[in-house]
């Protein structure tokens, strides 16, 4: 059998065209954006009621952080969300939604630093959202479910804003639960 030796110079040129090149290098930046932070997904929602007038919603999300610091915020708002707070509402589909208030934050055994948790490059950690709704006192029963409306995600040290996109946050929409 002949030993076949392969030579650069045996290539085409038109396969290092400068259009090609350019396209390597536009894919290569998008996948390495791609992976700054990893894992946007829910790998549990639940939706309970607590002594029958209480409903609470947790989502669960793994997030890892590829070659900059992420940094996420602990407390959540029903009203304008800042850079460090998380946005949320209550809603129903079925019933006249009576509620009071609510409070919303997220769990997790990340490190905390200046009241965001902190991921350093490499670094992965489950974060558990948690939102509670607070019924009117005089409420009639009513079918209950979240969502949540924002989530800012900052990376690096010079905070570049990556927040969950509207597509990704569609996914955040809990079942619904009846409380009296």
């Amino acid at each position: 059998m002949p030993d076949i030796q392969y030579n650069i110079r045996m290539i085409p040129r038109t396969y290092f065209s400068p259009l090609r090149l350019a396209c390597i290098l536009v894919v290569s930046w998008w996948l390495t954006m791609a992976n700054v932070a990893g894992a946007y997904n829910i790998t549990d929602q639940q939706a309970y009621r607590v002594a029958d007038s209480l409903p609470v919603f947790t989502f669960t999300v793994p997030i890892s952080a590829s070659s900059r610091s992420i940094a996420l915020p602990v407390w959540g708002t029903l009203g304008e969300p800042t850079q460090r707070q998380f946005g949320y509402r209550f809603f129903s589909e079925t019933s006249q939604l009576a509620m009071a208030g609510g409070i919303g934050f997220i769990l997790s055994d990340a490190p905390v630093v200046d009241n965001e948790y902190l991921l350093t490059p490499g670094q992965s950690a489950t974060f558990t959202i948690v939102l509670i709704g607070i019924p009117t006192t005089d409420a009639a029963a009513q079918q209950i479910s979240a969502r949540l409306t924002s989530i800012p995600l900052y990376l690096g040290s010079d905070r570049v804003p990556a927040p969950y996109t509207a597509a990704e946050l569609r996914n955040f929409v809990s079942d619904k639960v009846t409380v009296r």
